[in-house]
């Protein structure tokens, strides 16, 4: 049985072919069939005529980084159909964290992406960033970038001196 049938909308495909009427199974949360699935047994319909059914949307610039972590459903996202968020955009990012001052530094410079003082910081590098969003199961995909910002406070601080090999 068929968990999800989407029944009779427009498909998009985001192939670049003409949309067509489709029917569209999901089970286990996977796609498990798409064309004209009428008569096939689900356990929730949605009638989608009159409406497009396309793939999940990428928002290629978000400054998500920490709300992912204090509000995982991703509320704003998801309702735009927006499935892959990537982070890390403008320099700004949350990983790697120097250790001392130089990570409340990090924490003040990037602390209007998300207002929320209970979100820990408790990572160092890329990997831990990821093992904590991991942890907070978001709703969407994540792609991070690696910013500028944090790489160059972990190399040479915050201080006003270019880097160079000594730092």
């Amino acid at each position: 049985m068929i968990d999800l049938l989407i029944a009779g909308g427009t498909l998009a495909d985001g192939t670049g072919a003409a949309p067509v009427r489709a029917d569209v199974a999901v089970t286990g949360g996977r796609v498990t069939g798409i064309g004209d699935l009428a008569g096939r047994p689900a356990a929730r319909t949605i009638d989608a005529s009159g409406h497009v059914v396309a793939p999940g949307f990428v928002d290629v610039h978000t400054h998500s980084d920490l709300t992912l972590l204090s509000s995982p459903e991703a509320h704003s996202a998801v309702r735009q159909g927006i499935t892959t968020v990537v982070v890390g955009n403008c320099g700004l990012g949350v990983a790697p964290v120097a250790a001392g001052d130089d990570r409340e530094a990090l924490r003040a410079a990037a602390g209007y992406l998300d207002l929320d003082p209970s979100v820990r910081w408790d990572w160092a590098d890329l990997p831990g960033y990821l093992a904590a969003l991991d942890a907070a199961r978001p709703a969407v995909n994540v792609a991070a970038l690696v910013a500028h910002t944090p790489l160059r406070a972990a190399a040479v601080g915050f201080g006003d001196r270019p880097a160079d090999a000594a730092a």
